[in-house]
């Protein structure tokens, strides 16, 4: 049994917190620990997605683990693949449950699935009235699509510049 440390379990041996659902059970939904002089606030379960409904403030750096050790079928993207960044039409809305009705910036996730579906995930999310399946967008890995782009197009700059200055000179 685990006394109730305001919704938390106390420390262990190892250092480590577990924040619990409820006083009356002892699953661990969230692991805060310390290793090597960092703080680390994790679910208790990797293979579940996190959700906010809300904003999320950082004050630091969000960074996804990319080391060449960690990856496998490595492969360069494709000219035909990259070149599916000019279809997307970005758009700005604002969320229905947004009191402020705050302006965003953003692709819909259902014209990005004809596209790049890998970059498209489902997730549930629960309301008061019902659960939902509500599709999300993974903007941080557009980014190298969108590299691959800017590359091939300062590429036909610089050749379209070397034709003027040929040309020019003739």
């Amino acid at each position: 049994t685990f006394a109730n440390y305001g919704g938390r379990q106390q420390d262990n041996v190892q250092n480590i917190k577990q924040f619990v659902i409820s006083s009356t059970t002892s699953v661990a939904v969230w692991i805060y620990k310390k290793i090597a002089n960092k703080i680390w606030l994790t679910p208790a379960n990797s293979v579940y997605d996190v959700y906010i409904g809300s904003n999320l403030y950082v004050v630091g750096t969000i960074t996804s683990p990319s080391d060449v050790i960690l990856k496998e079928n490595i492969s360069d993207i494709k000219e035909n693949e990259y070149d599916n960044i000019l279809k997307l039409e970005p758009q700005k809305y604002s969320f229905i449950d947004d009191k402020k009705h705050k302006t965003h910036y953003g692709i819909m996730a259902d014209k990005m699935e004809s596209y790049f579906p890998e970059l498209t995930n489902k997730i549930t999310r629960e309301t008061d009235d019902c659960i939902q399946e509500i599709n999300s967008v993974n903007y941080i890995e557009l980014i190298p699509i969108m590299i691959c782009k800017m590359k091939k197009m300062q590429t036909e700059i610089d050749e379209l510049k070397q034709y003027i200055l040929y040309n020019k000179n003739k």
